[in-house]
């Protein structure tokens, strides 16, 4: 097995690597034979691992893998960021179909018009809903979300919206962030996208999209 991580960066790559091994218990490590460490963790037994991908392009092409995650793709609005996406569903498409090898992207709402990898991916599955859609269809997009209908501008209304978008997170301090959405430095649609992970608007966006 190969579990690949791309992000923004190698050091991104290499907080999720930490999240993940941080689940893994002595006793875990012990009986599954795990050797973790910052770039990767292996299955000494069979070789399997879980590595971090380097943001470069030739370095990442090739391999096979079992699944492969891309992280904060919201924020890939470069080319560079656009490659690495791409580099990680080929090696996705390489894995042979008996393996059923999937790709998994993380993100929150992108800013629209940005082109970034995140924005491509959900235009791509809006796509394949199409009635006329002849091709494949194998995307699956979740999204949790406030109600598009939230009062953003009153106490009880962020609470509301708050308490819909992290309705899978019930750790989350929603007190503390409806106070946060309050703060004057931040846009209405920063506050939309990263409390509420809705497509808000940009301030200085020529059309709405």
């Amino acid at each position: 097995p190969l579990v690949q991580v791309t992000s923004n960066s190698e050091a991104q790559s290499k907080d999720l690597l930490r999240v993940a091994n941080a689940l893994w218990g002595r006793e875990a490590r012990e009986f599954y034979g795990l050797d973790c460490g910052d770039t990767r963790t292996v299955v000494r037994a069979t070789g399997g691992r879980f590595e971090v991908n380097t943001f470069a392009e030739a370095s990442s092409e090739g391999d096979p893998v079992t699944a492969s995650f891309i992280n904060e793709s919201h924020h890939m609005t470069t080319d560079e960021g656009r490659r690495a996406a791409a580099v990680a569903r080929r090696n996705v498409a390489k894995s042979p179909t008996h393996i059923q090898a999937r790709l998994l992207e993380l993100t929150n709402a992108h800013t629209m018009g940005r082109e970034s990898v995140a924005e491509r991916s959900m235009k791509a599955w809006q796509k394949q809903l199409a009635p006329t859609f002849k091709g494949r269809r194998d995307f699956l997009y979740d999204s949790i979300e406030a109600p598009p209908d939230a009062d953003i501008m009153t106490r009880p209304g962020r609470l509301r919206a708050l308490g819909a978008a992290y309705s899978d997170a019930p750790w989350a301090p929603l007190e503390r962030l409806a106070d946060e959405m309050t703060d004057d430095d931040l846009t209405v649609a920063d506050m939309i996208r990263f409390y509420l992970n809705g497509l808000g608007v940009a301030e200085d966006s020529w059309v709405d999209p």
